[in-house]
């Protein structure tokens, strides 16, 4: 250790060069002075990581609300973003010179004049990139947070003109495509047990409507500002290729069915697959007990007979928690179950145990997400990091500020 100062920046590494020699005259800095110089830095760097994480949090708060946010809020705190930025960059050229300076000094205090740091100034260099490299995000999060900010609201159904809308050609190879998974992964023929209860063969829902009606679930989930991730509900699951399909936008994914042969096929296809949030139930739609646990149920005709369909929704909207999303994508649901328990919000969505007023307020408010689904942040937390998940929250990627909502 240096002998007149134990600070880890001013510590001298390696064999001390006799002092009678080199460059030592009066008024040559030391590794003592180096050191303090070091230590001053380390506590500046220490005070604007913290006064940067101020506004960064200040943003992520307000993105955490329910829209319209406070842009006022939010455009403050993003300048004071860019002002401490600044400071920053001088902070870095003048760590860079004080380094400089250290490393000579350090080189001259020994005898084979390596310019050998103590490890403190390494580790303050470390952190001072990585404040750095952090800014180095901000024009991206700020052009996202920027997205994020109620300007307009994006439709949950965009409207498509057949023949003209770009996606429909798209829908329709990829239509065709699932249909052909669905033939060559689909479950056996349906148990003689299964089709006397009344329940339908495994028929599949056109993959790009499914995919329309999950994506705006998901946004309407997205808007309820609840937290630890959906639990979607298949019932009537079959061989299992809706379950999968919501496993990229839904946290947990069950997939309920009556037919023993379809839920052994569906759940070989899950364990393929290796999702690893995915599970298949072999039960009664018509006696099951635990549609409250679930905030998405999708249904699709299960049941072959009307009067055991009609029982099923009932007893699915009688069981389920206010607020659950469900998708319903036949004809008939909305006549049956609307009113006060069970309120539309376009497309084959509804809500349940809200009412008129309260769904189209939520149905506003999920207009305003984004379109990106995004389940986790960049590895390497950082002053941003909450941001970034705010942004998440609200359907925003800092990778894709634009979204496919308009593409």
């Amino acid at each position: 250790m240096c002998p007149a100062c134990n600070a880890p920046f001013a510590q001298v590494l390696g064999p001390p060069s006799d002092p009678g020699q080199g460059g030592r005259g009066r008024g040559r800095r030391t590794m003592t002075d180096h050191g303090a110089a070091g230590q001053a830095l380390s506590a500046e760097l220490e005070a604007l990581t913290a006064e940067l994480s101020a506004p960064a949090a200040t943003i992520a708060a307000a993105l955490g609300t329910a829209a319209p946010h406070d842009t006022a809020r939010i455009a403050a705190a993003g300048r004071e973003v860019t002002r401490i930025g600044h400071k920053v960059h001088d902070f870095s050229a003048r760590l860079t010179r004080a380094r400089a300076a250290a490393a000579a000094t350090a080189a001259e205090d020994r005898t084979d004049g390596r310019a050998v740091l103590p490890p403190a100034w390494y580790q303050l260099g470390t952190r001072a990139d990585g404040l750095r490299l952090a800014l180095n995000r901000w024009p991206r999060i700020r052009a996202a947070v920027d997205e994020a900010l109620p300007g307009r609201p994006r439709p949950l159904f965009p409207p498509r003109r057949r023949g003209v809308d770009p996606w429909a050609g798209r829908d329709a190879v990829g239509d065709a495509l699932f249909g052909t998974l669905h033939q060559v992964l689909g479950a056996p023929a349906q148990d003689a047990d299964a089709e006397a209860h009344g329940c339908f063969a495994d028929i599949g829902l056109p993959h790009s409507l499914f995919m329309l009606n999950a994506h705006a679930a998901y946004r309407v989930w997205l808007a309820l500002r609840r937290k630890g991730g959906a639990d979607f509900l298949d019932v009537g699951c079959g061989g299992g290729l809706k379950v999968l399909s919501a496993a990229g936008f839904f946290a947990r994914c069950t997939g309920l069915e009556y037919d023993p042969g379809y839920a052994a096929a569906a759940g070989d296809l899950l364990r393929r697959a290796g999702t690893g949030n995915c599970r298949i139930l072999n039960g009664d739609a018509l006696t099951y007990d635990n549609y409250d646990r679930y905030d998405v149920v999708y249904l699709y005709r299960p049941m072959r007979h009307e009067a055991a369909l009609h029982a099923l929704e009932r007893r699915i909207v009688s069981q389920v928690r206010p607020g659950t999303i469900l998708i319903a994508p036949y004809k008939g649901f909305a006549q049956r179950q609307g009113g006060e328990g069970c309120q539309p919000l376009g497309g084959a969505l509804y809500v349940a145990g809200y009412t008129g007023a309260e769904a189209r307020r939520l149905r506003r408010q999920a207009e305003f997400t984004g379109g990106a689904v995004v389940h986790s942040t960049r590895g390497v937390a950082d002053v941003f990091t909450p941001v970034e998940a705010a942004l998440h929250a609200n359907g925003f990627d800092i990778a894709d500020t634009v979204g496919a909502l308009d593409a």
